[in-house]
């Protein structure tokens, strides 16, 4: 009976470990240091694209951005890679995600960038922003953050998103950028749909998304040890009386 009971503790531990995980944080930041993982350049590849692919600097993990425009990589900026839209008129939905093309497959767990939003109808007006983020994780689930509130851009467009303990991010999707102006005496205008101009100063923490050879071995000997139990189980089930 002991058997059996290690046996289904092994069980509820590998089922809690592959659970789909749900659960995350969106932070709106106005600075911060940045995370291990800074993405850098394109490696050369295309600079126009509704893909492209980004290296980060200091472990060469590849990221993917896209769109349903063509993005484009004009360059660097502080050592960051900048993506806008390689039309004019902006981003209009941002998908990010490790790449497939990766060496080793990972996935995120917490992404930090920064936003360059429009600047409204002008002549005075001033607007507020507000986006949606959806966040994908490894394993299944996800989570949307609606409206989420980048006030005027200046100083509330830099946003870190952090996956909940034991949990990892494979996609990020940004999108539905609308903005409400206002100003003294006048109508106000909006909602309003708008895209966004750029991303950049992205960097995020990776974790391999590969379990190492040591959960791999834990895992096999549960399901050995559960097999042995039930076997054991039906055998002694068998017995005549």
């Amino acid at each position: 009976m002991r058997k059996i009971s290690i046996a289904a503790a092994t069980f509820v531990a590998l089922a809690a470990f592959c659970a789909p995980a749900s659960a995350a944080t969106l932070l709106l930041l106005h600075n911060g240091q940045d995370l291990s993982q800074t993405i850098h350049n394109n490696g050369g590849v295309d600079n126009n694209d509704f893909t492209l692919t980004f290296a980060s600097k200091e472990a060469g993990l590849l990221v993917d951005y896209s769109s349903t425009v063509k993005l484009s990589y004009p360059g660097m900026s502080s050592g960051f890679a900048v993506v806008s839209s390689m039309l004019p008129g902006g981003i209009p939905i941002l998908t990010i995600t490790p790449s497939a093309d990766a060496p080793v497959p990972f996935s995120f767990s917490e992404f930090k960038f920064n936003l360059d939003l429009p600047s409204g109808p002008g002549n005075g007006y001033k607007t507020d922003f507000t986006f949606d983020a959806q966040v994908f994780f490894t394993g299944g689930g996800s989570q949307t953050f609606g409206n989420v509130d980048a006030g005027d851009g200046n100083g509330n467009n830099r946003l870190d998103i952090k996956a909940g303990a034991g949990e990892l991010i494979n996609k990020i999707i940004l999108s539905d950028l609308e903005g409400f102006s206002t100003k003294h005496n006048k109508p106000n205008i909006g909602p309003t749909a708008y895209n966004f101009d750029a991303i950049k100063q992205a960097s995020f923490n990776a974790i391999s998304s590969v379990p190492e050879p040591a959960t791999w071995a834990e895992f096999i000997l549960g399901f050995g040890a559960i097999g042995v139990a039930l076997r054991r189980r039906r055998s002694q089930a068998a017995l005549p009386a």
